[in-house]
This record gives C-alpha cells, sequence and structure tokens, in this order.
C-alpha cells in the first residue's frame, strides 16, 4: 500500500505537559463479533497499517462500529489520549462557502479516497501512542488512524498542499472527499485528467466504489448543488415530514437536530420553531399541545416545496433583510441577479433570543440582531458592499449616530469592520419583501401604493411624522439630558447624555432641545 511521501506530510501526536498516559482495561468483545474482529486485524496487519508492540504506555480499546452491508469497522477508542493532545488550529474549509463556490457548475465528479488517513504516515516516535488491547494482543498504528483528535486537520492540510493550485479553481476537497466541477460539460473531461494526473504523481488511491462521475447534481456537504443552484437535500426533508410527533425530550432534541442541518433554507426558523423551543428549557414540564403542533405542520408543509438558494456573485453588493420581535429576530442574505433588478436568497438566518437578551430594550435587540447575523454571515459580508433592509429606524441610528454607551457602544465597534448601508424598507420592492412580511404580518391595514411598476422608483408618499420628548436637569452632582424619539412605525429611541459645563436646570432643557434637533439633522428626518 502507498503512503504519502512524509516529507510532503506526516501525523504528529505532541502532549500536553501535566497528561499522563492512560491505560484501558481490557474490554468484553461480543463472541459473535470475535471471527470478523480477527480477520480485521489480520488485514490490517498484512497491509502494514498496524504492527504488534510490547510494554505500551498508553492503551486504548476497540470499538465494532457496525456497517450497512453487515461487515464490521474497526475503530479505536482515542478518548483519552485526545484529551491529551493540543489541538491543531489548521482550518478545514467553510462548508457555506464551499458549497456556494461548487454551484452554478454544469458538471461534477465525486470522489472519495481509499482509507484516506491510513495513506498519511504516523511519526515513528508517536506510534506507541496509539496502542490498543485486543484478546490476540497489543498492537499500535503506523498510520494515520481514523478517530484522532487532530487527523481532519492533518489530512486537510496534505489535501492543501497536494492540489494547491487547483483547489477553488477546477476542484475543492473536504478532507478525504475530492470534488471536481467545470462550468462546461465539454471541459469536464479535460479537467478530470488534470486532476488524475496530480492523484498519480502523489500516489494517492480513490475508492471507485465511492466514486461518481460526469452528472450534473450531486450532494456535497448535505447540500444538493447544482448548475441551478443550491437545494436542500430531499432525504433530509423527507426525513422529517415523515416524522411522528415527538413524546419526549430525547425525541424533540433529535427533530431540533434534524432542522437545525437544513435551516439554511428554512425562513425565520427560530420563530416557526419557538412553540417547542419552549419545551426544551430547564424546569418546562413536555407537554406537547396544539400549538406545538401547528408549528410542526406548517414546517412540514414549508418542505414540501423548499426554495432553491443561489450563491452570491463576487464584486456585487449583498442585500440583508433584518426583522426583530420581542423572543427573535429573523432575516435572510440576498442579492440582485446580474444584469436585472431580480432578488435571489443567498441564505436564510434567525435567532431566538435567550432568556436575559430578552429583557434588553427594542433598541438593545436591534443591534444585537444585525451583530449575530454580520458574525453568523462574516464569510459573505466581508468583501461586499452590504444594504441592510429594513422597517427597524434604530438600525439606521447605530449605524450613522456617533459611539453610544455600554454594550451598543461594544456592538458598534464589532460593525466597524464591515461596509454597511442602511436602508429603509418602505423604499424597496421585490418578491423577497413578500416573502418576509408573509413570515412577520402586519396587524394594521396597510394602503395600497400605486407606485410606478419600476424598482428604482422610490415612493412618493409624505414624509411621515417623527415624535421628539425631552428633558434636562441639574443637581449636585452635575447636569444632563435626555431625548426621546418615536419613529411613525412607533419604534422608541431613547438617548441620554451627561453635560461637562455648569448651567441652569432651563440652560440643559434647551441643551436637550438643540441636540435633538440635530440628532433629527442627521437622521434626515424632514417633518
Amino acid at each position: 500500500h502507498a503512503r504519502l511521501d512524509t516529507k510532503l506530510v506526516e501525523h504528529r501526536l505532541p502532549l500536553k505537559p501535566e497528561c499522563k498516559p492512560i491505560k484501558q482495561k481490557l474490554r468484553k468483545l461480543d463472541p459473535r463479533l470475535e471471527g470478523q474482529v480477527k480477520e480485521g486485524l489480520e488485514d490490517l496487519l498484512k497491509a502494514g497499517f498496524i504492527r504488534t508492540i510490547d510494554y505500551p504506555e498508553w492503551l486504548a480499546n476497540i470499538v465494532v462500529v457496525p456497517k450497512k452491508n453487515g461487515k464490521i469497522r474497526l475503530c479505536i477508542d482515542f478518548r483519552d489520549l485526545n484529551k491529551a493532545t493540543p489541538k491543531d488550529d489548521y482550518p478545514l474549509p467553510n462548508i457555506d462557502l464551499l458549497v456556494d463556490s461548487t454551484a452554478g457548475h454544469a458538471m461534477f465528479s465525486f470522489m472519495d479516497e481509499y482509507s484516506g488517513y491510513n495513506q498519511i504516515k504516523l511519526a515513528a516516535q508517536d506510534q506507541a501512542k496509539t496502542s490498543f488491547t485486543t484478546p490476540w494482543g497489543t498492537f499500535c498504528y503506523t498510520v494515520m488512524p481514523f478517530g484522532l483528535k487532530n487527523a481532519g486537520a492533518t489530512y486537510q492540510r496534505a489535501m492543501a498542499a497536494i492540489f494547491h493550485d487547483q483547489m477553488h479553481q477546477i476542484m475543492d476537497a473536504y478532507v478525504d472527499d475530492l470534488l471536481i466541477k467545470s462550468k462546461t460539460r465539454e471541459n469536464h473531461i479535460n479537467i478530470l485528467s488534470q486532476v488524475f494526473d496530480r492523484l498519480l504523481q502523489y500516489k494517492l488511491r480513490l475508492n471507485p466504489q465511492k466514486c461518481v462521475f460526469g452528472v450534473e447534481s450531486g450532494k456535497l456537504l448535505g447540500f444538493m448543488v447544482s448548475q441551478k443552484g443550491i437545494e436542500m437535500d430531499p432525504s433530509k426533508a423527507k426525513a422529517i415530514i415523515e416524522m411522528s410527533p415527538p413524546t419526549n425530550l430525547k425525541e424533540l432534541r433529535s427533530l431540533q437536530g434534524r432542522i437545525q442541518s437544513i435551516r439554511r433554507f428554512i425562513s425565520n426558523l427560530a420563530m416557526r420553531c419557538e412553540p417547542f423551543n419552549h419545551l426544551l428549557r430547564k424546569g418546562v414540564k413536555f407537554e406537547w399541545g396544539h400549538e406545538c403542533q401547528a408549528s410542526f405542520e406548517k414546517i412540514k408543509k414549508y418542505l414540501l416545496c423548499p426554495p432553491i438558494l443561489k450563491p452570491p456573485i463576487l464584486g456585487e453588493p449583498l442585500l440583508l433583510y433584518i426583522t426583530v420581535n420581542d423572543s427573535a429576530c429573523g432575516g435572510f442574505l440576498a442579492q440582485y441577479e446580474e444584469g436585472c433588478r431580480i432578488e435571489h436568497v443567498i441564505y436564510y438566518i434567525s435567532k431566538t433570543f435567550v432568556q436575559y437578551e430578552k429583557n434588553y430594550s427594542h433598541m438593545e435587540k436591534t443591534c444585537l440582531a444585525l451583530v449575530w447575523m454580520c458574525q453568523k454571515l462574516r464569510h459573505y459580508l466581508l468583501a461586499c458592499e452590504v444594504k441592510i433592509l429594513s422597517k427597524l429606524n434604530p438600525l439606521k441610528y447605530i449605524l450613522e449616530q456617533p459611539f453610544l454607551n455600554g454594550r451598543i457602544a461594544k456592538w458598534q465597534v464589532l460593525l466597524m469592520q464591515y461596509d454597511l448601508e442602511y436602508v429603509s424598507q418602505k423604499s424597496i420592492k421585490g418578491q423577497a419583501i413578500a416573502d418576509q412580511l408573509a413570515d412577520f404580518p402586519l396587524y394594521e391595514e396597510i394602503r395600497t401604493n400605486d407606485d410606478f411598476p419600476d424598482e428604482q422608483i422610490l415612493t412618493t408618499e409624505p414624509e411621515p411624522i417623527w415624535e421628539m420628548y425631552f428633558d434636562g436637569s441639574k443637581s449636585t452632582a452635575g447636569a444632563g439630558i435626555g431625548i426621546l424619539f418615536i419613529t411613525p412605525e412607533r419604534e422608541m429611541i431613547p438617548y441620554s447624555l451627561k453635560l461637562n459645563f455648569s448651567c441652569t436646570h432651563n440652560m440643559a432643557e434647551y441643551e436637550a432641545l438643540i441636540q435633538g434637533l440635530k440628532m433629527l439633522l442627521k437622521f434626515k428626518v424632514q417633518r
């Protein structure tokens, strides 16, 4: 069995200085599996993947994992060794960016490397640390086994070294899974040839049973990718649609796990799940009532026709829609299609506020929502101009005002790294808003707007009226002012300021009025 050259890559097992070797006691093996386990050990010995060892300091047990075909996979319980090993911080590819860069291609080939981890040698001085015990003796690995803490990082580092000039161009690698992609069907054979030449050069072996060549769509890291975009894996949607209502917390957590794996496709997921998220809180009795079932059925109905998402177009502005209520925030990232004003959705995102966040003022919740979404979507937002679209006027205040006090000031600093511009949602059209408003229905009557059918023409309604309340006072500790703005949408924006000069009560009140009017000018408020 060929190995990758140790000059290219070799797995090492450094240990934390304070950690001592641990020997696990031999666990009993199911007698029905003894024959298969012994056969598996013999195969590993013949392949040179393991060797016998005497007097090991570290000792672990084997773990037998059954396969779908009736065979078994031998794994080792490396938990003790992993705790003693410092983390390798070499990054794995961002799954969202990898999926985005794949969608839109015309043809794909998916390849799996044969015994991928075992193609990397384990440093000779570290082999004894992988020792494991069996009824037939003790063994250790000579190659990098599955289950070690930093194995994925080592493998990804090797793939980056081998395919450094091809990755993100004609192919991508996520640990031992290889993806080859081409913009045209005609060019796919040529691209495959280039990748095969590199595989031969480094003697990397593929598992033909797990390879698929020349397909127009395929499954990548839990997503379906094709030329038309990114789709939900149908098997994941089907699993949720066919699920029975949970009868206990364990089943509810299983449902939550399945839903979270497809959260990118579900608009306002946090709010859709809020009725049964409540059951996960400490001290809450599990009762799956009518409200929980209604929410579950709505999610199932939504999954019958899930949206197709599109990858972002590099260099084009992004649109981030945001909305906030008392218990959650939601939104989505979108972009205009190239050459037209039609929006396509890139990513749905939502969050339920934790208990202490629910006590925040509306302005603080709004700022928190923006910061959280920017952090979650950072890999998209850093490289682009971002237009924030919302009916929440505090967002404009947060983005355009000088630094405020407390936690909002901290959040303002976090937002400085992004190129953000606030755009009032009243001047934006398009299906994306219709979808968003459907998820957040307004409980007031809305007049029909007789605008021209040009998406770039703004509304010509009279300017809405803001309200301003202000006060100033003086005490022995000093003087200060307080201002409260109420927007046409009835959003409240409070502001307070300590005065650093001596004044009377009347002077403080005048100062509050002047500062309030200055702020309204900055907001570009007309009435």
